[in-house]
């Protein structure tokens, strides 16, 4: 066997034996490389361990069917149970690359198990492409590292045993052991900017710099560790917090502006939010840090990082996203009621002379949500206070006011959530009562 045979061999065993036993699913696109990869794993693993594979058929070409077959007929032959997951894309256009990549992740992770490690052939060139296309597109050092080894990935892991194996080595391997492999054609399509890359740019480079996909790989390791470097310089600016979603804006007080820069870079991250571009970052980063604005704003691709009195949030748009809820939901005290995923549930909890009044409620109440201009007389008030003006005193998150539960009976607000009762509906001392128990899934404040 040919050395780079070899290499492409043992890199793939010296990754893969320090796992086992184990369970292993291979994305298999039937191409060259998770070829390789699959005909390798099978005489890898151990008898205790499990594999099988999944296609994701995109269907972007014509052929993809009979694709999607030949690579059921290669599993089949090396008894290899496989599992073909077709996709509806239904974006067009130079965005379909990230739409089919999107959902094909996203398939994935739903259909992977507990510990499960899901292995997919991007080699040493995929590196490159994948570094140089970021480049392309604006990136920072976090994008330098290009693709991960190895992460979490929905209930088990994703993993890239292949990594440092150069394209030669893999081509080697499959014709050393004479495998046939499915082409795609639309690798030949150079309006998708990977095919551009791969087929005009880095043939360019190659030519000049042999060592190219190496060189680049090198660079890979040197951002990741850089990387790790200020991720500990973050840990140690923030110190311990409670919640990853909020910050305190006295943990960028003192800082350089570029510390600063860095916290924010490490909390997006560790929120699994996409990193906006360093020009959205620095300049959203100056509004949050001055002082004459309560309200300031970060907003990119799906995400945003919102200021708020002396702190600031992490938020997805769905965050964000307005209530708009505006029917009354019946409430039988004696029962529980589910207001969603997102709020939580609602039920009562009974006690004797305290609490709302059970005879002044006679049991037939409502939930509904804030429309504008609600009153409510809370316990100790001598007047009616505004939802409004209750909310900002005790520094309710804006974005979650629409999302708080209000009791009504009739037309009155006798309860919002359980932050307050009204004090005209208060059971007394020898009268049976209820308070109102909110099992919330959010912060509020």
């Amino acid at each position: 066997m040919s050395k780079k045979s070899s290499s492409a061999l043992d890199i793939i065993e010296r990754k893969i034996k320090p796992l086992l036993p184990n369970k292993f699913c291979i994305a298999f696109s039937g191409g060259i490389d998770s070829m390789v990869l699959l005909h390798a794993m099978k005489n890898i693993i151990d008898e205790k361990s499990q594999i099988r594979a999944i296609h994701i058929n995109h269907n972007i070409v014509d052929n993809s069917k009979t694709w999607a077959k030949s690579c059921e007929v290669i599993c089949n032959n090396l008894g290899i149970d496989i599992e073909i997951i077709s996709l509806e894309l239904t974006h067009n256009g130079f965005g379909i690359e990230a739409a089919a990549r999107d959902e094909r992740y996203k398939r994935l992770k739903e259909k992977l198990y507990e510990n499960e490690y899901l292995l997919s052939a991007h080699h040493q060139e995929d590196q490159m492409e994948t570094v140089f296309l970021r480049m392309a597109r604006g990136t920072g050092l976090d994008g330098l590292q290009g693709i991960n080894e190895k992460y979490s990935f929905g209930k088990g892991i994703i993993f890239r045993p292949m990594l440092a194996a150069s394209k030669e080595s893999v081509i080697d391997y499959a014709k050393e052991h004479q495998l046939k492999w499915v082409e795609d054609s639309s690798n030949q399509d150079t309006h998708f900017d990977r095919n551009f890359l791969r087929k005009k740019i880095i043939p360019e480079f190659r030519g000049r710099w042999p060592s190219i996909a190496s060189s680049v790989s090198r660079l890979s390791q040197l951002s990741a560790q850089n990387i790790k470097i200020l991720n500990q310089v973050a840990e140690e600016d923030i110190g311990p917090i409670v919640n990853i979603n909020e910050l305190s804006l006295s943990k960028l007080k003192d800082k350089s502006f570029e510390r600063a820069n860095n916290i924010l870079r490490y909390i997006i991250l560790a929120n699994g939010m996409s990193v906006p571009s360093m020009k959205t970052l620095q300049n959203g980063l100056k509004k949050l840090l001055d002082p004459k604005t309560d309200k300031a704003v970060i907003t990119w691709k799906g995400y945003c990082i919102r200021k708020y009195k002396n702190n600031l949030y992490f938020l997805s748009n769905l965050d964000l996203k307005p209530n708009k809820v505006d029917v009354k939901i019946p409430w039988e005290i004696d029962k529980k009621v589910n207001l969603g995923e997102n709020i939580g549930t609602i039920e009562a909890t009974f006690i004797h002379g305290d609490g709302l009044s059970i005879q002044k409620c006679e049991n037939k109440l409502t939930i509904s949500y804030r429309q504008g201009g609600e009153l409510i007389k809370p316990i100790g008030h001598r007047i009616n206070k505004s939802l409004k003006n209750l909310f900002q005193e005790n520094k309710i998150l804006p974005w979650k006011r629409d999302k708080i539960p209000l009791i009504y009976y009739q037309d009155e607000l006798i309860s919002v959530a359980d932050l307050w009762l009204n004090q005209n509906y208060i059971a007394s001392q020898n009268e049976p009562g209820f308070v109102v128990k909110w099992h919330k899934k959010m912060s509020i404040k």
